[in-house]
């Protein structure tokens, strides 16, 4: 079977669902119908795929990223003038901001990952072994890092995942995270889609794609967002008490994001004025405006996706009878998949979001993404369906 998933960008939101409608318990709603097929493919073909508002990387990071590159890979300062961006994908990077403690994390892929084959083309200054950057990562209170993986034995995988930063005037790594493989199928054409291309961030593990290989870093023991776990479990006892659902919630892999055009347009604006790296935490207008978590395991007929919005959102939403609303309201909503035929990671599709207040419900846009690859790891695998925060996205449930 095809595991794919659904992503729907956040100018608001991102998600994989399915929906199938059926009966709530007696002192419980009915799930609203799903709109008419006509309606659906009216809705598809004028909002098409979903575009998304990109955050900005404020330019005393990708500055310093830059400086690294070049000293961990003398090469790339051969030829013309070198910019971050010439060498960075910058408007593809992921955001992790916490609903306690604002900006946590930035992760950037490298340019043109999506035709860049997995492979040696540096030696790292320390050791002399053959290596790949394949990334950048920003944290507040470690400054920026380059992702670096190195070869012990060339005709394996690499052996480790370094992260590699400035001390006392000199690149220094350490190896804190495990590394893990994943491996993409792909489009009918054998290339990666766009929307699976870049970095994604989930609770567990954060992967960058290498044309289809997936190279990802995760902590030893998974941590899991308290702030984020509770206010989805209090958005999930607030759906339970107005529809009747079986399906389990993935509470520990819960994430929160910018969602929403008009958010992350403030923010983008606010971080292209950060002078400073202190002066990218704690904005105000890059606070999160959504958590959301993925089903634990998909059973038939039952939403896959719970997504808490803290505040009205500007999305290209619709309305059940078809028409623009533009705008996703506050509250707690079941996502389901609308269009479940569409299967090809690509194509534009539809998420059905189901409000708790059983009045103020959308379709909205999506493209189908696979989000994470196959894994040799048995318990990387079972987490392909994790939500994910990718390109002011949410990677949810396989299916």
């Amino acid at each position: 079977m095809h595991y794919w998933k659904r992503f729907l960008t956040l100018t608001g939101i991102a998600t994989v669902l399915f929906w199938a409608g059926f009966r709530g318990s007696a002192a419980q709603s009915y799930f609203p119908p799903l709109p008419d097929q006509d309606v659906l493919e009216k809705v598809i073909k004028d909002a098409g795929v979903p575009t998304h508002v990109p955050l900005n990387v404020p330019d005393p990071v990708s500055n310093q990223f830059l400086a690294m590159a070049i000293a961990l890979n003398p090469n790339l300062s051969k030829g013309a003038k070198l910019t971050p961006d010439k060498i960075f994908d910058l408007p593809k990077a992921a955001y992790y901001v916490s609903l306690d403690n604002g900006l946590r994390r930035i992760d950037i892929p490298m340019l043109n990952s999506a035709d860049t084959v997995l492979g040696p083309t540096l030696q790292t200054p320390d050791d002399n072994l053959p290596g790949q950057i394949i990334g950048a990562v920003f944290e507040p209170d470690k400054g920026p890092m380059l992702l670096v993986i190195t070869w012990k034995d060339k005709s394996k995988k690499p052996g480790d995942i370094r992260f590699y930063t400035y001390s006392d005037g000199k690149l220094q790594y350490t190896t804190p995270y495990k590394l893990i493989f994943r491996k993409l199928k792909g489009n009918k054409s054998g290339k990666v889609a766009p929307g699976d291309q870049g970095v994604a961030i989930a609770s567990r593990e954060t992967c960058f794609s290498v044309g289809l290989d997936q190279v990802c870093y995760a902590p030893d023991k998974h941590t899991p967002d308290d702030t984020a776990r509770s206010t989805i479990n209090a958005a999930m006892q607030e759906l339970t008490k107005a529809y009747s659902f079986k399906v389990n919630f993935d509470l520990d892999g819960a994430l929160p994001d910018v969602a929403g055009s008009d958010w992350r347009a403030q923010c983008a604006d606010r971080l292209k004025q950060a002078a400073t790296l202190s002066a990218m935490t704690n904005i105000p207008e890059c606070s999160a405006t959504m958590v959301f978590t993925a089903a634990s395991q998909i059973q038939a007929g039952q939403a896959i996706a719970l997504i808490h919005l803290s505040q009205d959102i500007d999305l290209h939403a619709y309305g059940l009878t078809g028409t623009l609303v533009g705008k996703v309201s506050a509250g707690n909503y079941l996502a389901f998949d609308a269009t479940p035929n569409v299967s090809e990671p690509g194509e534009a599709s539809l998420l059905f979001l189901v409000n708790a207040d059983g009045k103020n419900h959308f379709l909205i846009p999506s493209q189908v993404i696979e989000g994470f690859g196959d894994s040799d790891d048995k318990d990387s695998s079972s987490r392909r369906g994790q939500a994910a925060i990718k390109d002011a996205s949410a990677g949810f449930h396989d299916f």
